[in-house]
């Protein structure tokens, strides 16, 4: 977070992905959050513009697997974790998404814009159109940088996209960044997982299949 606070905010935009926290001060995380929401805001001054980018909690779980198998090792950890340490790996990165897109959207829902990553992949001219708008930039400018931007947008994610530890669990040479839960994930799995994402997905139109 003290990196936020060095960043020339006053000379011009600057874009940061969210903040890694030092895991020590976990007990100060805002719930849902991997950091404090008030320190965050007080560290990027206004006018400021926040994106809350979210992908389809099936596929969301095929990628965080690595992570959460490894003593859960994607942060914010939900509070009741080791309740769950016990239970079934989809069911365990099913909390995390919940936990994420559920008490950490509801602190920031009314600051943040919400992109979905599908909108980005499929449609990212008016995706990153939205978002500079949002950001306060000019409908053309927007339109000119969104277009260059969507020239790189693809939705083969390819084997350098993923944690090595990942390799076993993917179905083929060149995964698919969206749908990918379709081959990678069981029916047994998504029934499993249901109960736990809850009514989570409803909010940002995602349907568990």
């Amino acid at each position: 977070m003290s990196e936020l606070r060095t960043l020339p905010f006053d000379s011009r935009p600057v874009a940061v992905k969210v903040p890694t926290d030092d895991r020590a001060r976990r007990a100060r995380f805002t719930p849902g959050l991997p950091f404090d929401l008030e320190e965050l805001l007080d560290a990027v001054p206004q006018p400021r513009a926040l994106l809350w980018v979210v992908r389809h909690p099936l596929d969301t779980i095929c990628a965080l697997r690595p992570g959460i198998a490894a003593d859960w090792a994607h942060d914010p950890r939900p509070d009741d974790f080791g309740r769950w340490l016990d239970r079934p790996l989809v069911e365990r990165c099913a909390r995390h998404w919940a936990n994420v897109n559920g008490a950490g959207h509801d602190r920031v829902g009314a600051l943040a814009e919400v992109v979905r990553y599908e909108d980005l992949v499929f449609r990212p001219v008016e995706a990153a159109s939205r978002v500079l708008r949002h950001a306060g930039f000019d409908r053309r400018s927007a339109t000119s940088t969104a277009e260059a931007w969507a020239g790189r947008v693809g939705n083969d994610e390819g084997d350098a996209a993923h944690d090595p530890r990942q390799q076993h669990w993917l179905s083929s040479g060149n995964p698919q960044a969206i749908g990918r839960w379709q081959t990678e994930l069981g029916r047994d799995d998504v029934e499993r997982v249901r109960p736990v994402l809850g009514t989570v997905p409803d909010k940002f139109g995602y349907e568990i299949g």
